[in-house]
């Protein structure tokens, strides 16, 4: 039984649902038998998961999971081989993620995938380099995202990608880098 704060669930085709919660990290449910698989993070394995406390989670049309934590950045998750990949703040490398606090993650219909930190702004992370490019909160450029905590992500029906953040709402221009504030 998940005996914790659940802060997140997801299904997938299979039938099974995934689970994140506060401290015990994920629980992969299965409804057909009524079992559940724990994953958590141990931290003499580097391919386990990075911290328990899991905010968010999106699923790949391939299978892959992406997990954000509070704490550990953020791990590609195979259920497949059941081994996590970790991506974290690295302070000597300035494309490494922005920050290990993370509020959401988003997968846009492109297949590009978006991570909301806390207190950092946004992170977009390029699959070929495993690097990061970052959209921060500038005080002195009305373009740049006006906050530096962003809370989520939507794509809407005509592909329009809408930030949600601590000041009010942002659309984001993917061409220019560019935001265009609502409060």
């Amino acid at each position: 039984n998940v005996q914790n704060n659940v802060r997140v669930v997801i299904g997938d085709p299979d039938g099974y649902l995934w689970i994140g919660t506060d401290t015990e990290g994920i629980y992969k449910f299965n409804p057909k038998n009524f079992t559940f698989t724990n994953y958590r993070c141990n931290p003499g394995n580097p391919s386990s998961l990075s911290h328990n406390c899991v905010i968010s989670i999106v699923r790949e049309p391939s299978g892959l999971l992406w997990i954000a934590t509070r704490g550990g950045g953020i791990c590609q998750f195979s259920p497949q081989t059941g081994l996590f990949k970790t991506y974290k703040n690295d302070p000597q490398n300035p494309n490494s993620l922005n920050s290990d606090m993370i509020n959401s993650i988003y997968l846009d219909r492109s297949g590009q995938l978006w991570i909301a930190t806390m207190g950092r702004g946004i992170d977009k992370f390029n699959r070929e380099t495993e690097s990061f490019t970052h959209y921060r909160f500038d005080p002195e450029n009305p373009r740049s995202l006006n906050s530096a905590a962003p809370n989520s992500f939507f794509e809407d029906h005509s592909g329009v990608f809408w930030v949600a953040t601590s000041n009010g709402l942002n659309r984001f221009d993917r061409e220019t880098g560019n935001f265009t504030h609502y409060t």
